[in-house]
């Protein structure tokens, strides 16, 4: 008898010439696994808890319960695992004589989904908080503790690759520490500067904050009313702070340089005591109520 078996007549072709159906997996096994399970558009539903046949069925999430069919489960699935849905997409996912668009108004009736116009002949399907919840409620143990496993081992990963390079990091970019310039240095600074006439009034705010201690948003925004050169200070009114705005006693070179800047101002015409010192320019023009700039 053996010696006329040979395995490969069992092919589906004789299977199929003796009658049989080829089992295909599923989740039961069988000679007839259900269609639904290898339904493709069943991808979102598998694992989660929620109705397979064509009768609504009760769901409760918590306090609420909901009504749903397989085709409206498939629905919800589906506007949950792609955040946002047409709604014509959906209408595939019907079967059965209900038509689409009633499983989509009763999703919407009951909190799961909302719709949003999409353009003239289409609507935009979104879940609502009760449709995530739902989902997250009916999610198979097996799927959560599953993802629950991804995380967790992803967070390892990170973590070893934390500790495995705790000792090679990179060395950190050491900032190189700003100094006062030599006098030597300040000397170089101010003939440069005072070798071109354009340079003017660069060279004079060098020298009035070389000799005040001010900062350079300080000198920008002195005015003609801020300086009394019969008694020999200026006022410091604008500064990064209400604490900063003092009197300041003014030294020769300052004296020099802030008398050349009022010369400079009064051959240009601004006299006003609000008028800038060192003015705003834009191609080639000064408006003396603005301060410099740079």
């Amino acid at each position: 008898m053996f010696d006329r078996y040979d395995p490969r007549d069992d092919g589906p072709d004789h299977a199929r010439d003796r009658g049989h159906d080829i089992d295909r997996g599923g989740r039961g096994g069988g000679n007839a696994p259900d269609r639904r399970e290898r339904d493709p558009r069943d991808v979102f539903t598998r694992d989660l808890d929620l109705p397979r046949g064509p009768e609504r069925e009760r769901v409760r999430d918590r306090d609420r319960v909901y009504n749903l069919d397989g085709s409206e489960a498939r629905m919800l699935a589906t506007v949950g695992s792609f955040r946002v849905v047409a709604e014509h997409d959906l209408a595939a996912l019907r079967d059965d004589a209900r038509k689409p668009h009633q499983s989509v108004r009763h999703l919407e009736d009951e909190g799961l989904i909302r719709r949003s116009p999409l353009d003239a002949n289409d609507r935009a399907v979104v879940l609502t908080d009760r449709g995530r919840d739902l989902l997250e409620a009916t999610t198979s143990a097996s799927c959560t503790s599953a993802i629950v496993a991804g995380r967790t081992a992803t967070a390892d990963r990170i973590a070893r690759r934390k500790r495995s390079s705790a000792g090679h990091n990179l060395p950190e970019r050491q900032r190189q520490v700003g100094r006062a310039l030599t006098p030597e240095e300040r000397v170089r600074l101010f003939d440069s500067a005072a070798s071109n006439p354009e340079w003017e009034h660069v060279y004079c705010a060098a020298v009035v904050a070389a000799n005040t201690s001010m900062r350079p948003v300080e000198v920008k925004h002195l005015r003609r009313r801020d300086v009394d050169l019969v008694k020999k200070r200026l006022y410091v009114r604008r500064s990064k702070n209400e604490t900063s705005h003092r009197v300041i006693p003014l030294n020769a070179s300052a004296i020099t340089a802030i008398t050349r800047m009022v010369e400079r101002a009064d051959l240009l015409g601004h006299t006003e005591p609000d008028h800038f010192l060192w003015p705003a320019c834009q191609w080639g023009r000064y408006d003396p109520t603005q301060p410099m700039l740079k």
